[in-house]
């Protein structure tokens, strides 16, 4: 217990404990997903140039074009940075 020397009361805060259906367990704090830079250097696209093509409103025609891949691999990789961002993490303190 600690003590205010000043006037003697127990400064000490309580500690607020959870009832078992309150309880949250601990997440490991790594991804669950590839991170974006992961899943376009796999398909051979430059990840800085994916992200300004992203940056520049190019539609998944021009960029299917622009990396002479198909559209869907586009649609997936705008979807998943849409989702997740550049690398998804999930986890709590």
């Amino acid at each position: 217990m600690i003590m205010d020397s000043f006037s003697g009361h127990n400064t000490f805060k309580k500690e607020v404990s959870l009832t078992l259906g309150e309880y949250i367990p601990s997440r490991v704090p790594w991804s669950t997903e590839p991170s974006l830079k992961f899943m376009t250097e796999k398909v051979g696209i430059d990840f800085d140039d994916f992200i300004e093509s992203l940056k520049d409103g190019k539609s998944d025609v021009e960029m299917a074009e622009d990396y002479n891949v198909t559209e869907k691999l586009i649609y997936h990789l705008r979807d998943h940075f849409m989702r997740y961002g550049l690398g998804h993490v999930m986890g709590q303190d």
